[in-house]
């Protein structure tokens, strides 16, 4: 059950990946890297809060 939850949330960060690349691409730019949002989920995940 965790391991179907954590494929599925990594397939849908690399789905999100792909739509941003191919938005960027239809503007005419480069755009992000397709790993780019499993990489800030990953930053986020471990960043603490600082108040």
């Amino acid at each position: 059950m965790i391991a179907e939850l954590v494929l599925a949330t990594f397939f849908g960060l690399l789905l999100l990946g792909i739509h941003r690349k191919i938005i960027a691409r239809i503007q005419r730019r480069p755009g992000p890297p397709v790993w780019q949002e499993i990489l800030h989920m990953l930053k986020f995940s471990f960043k603490t809060t600082w108040i």
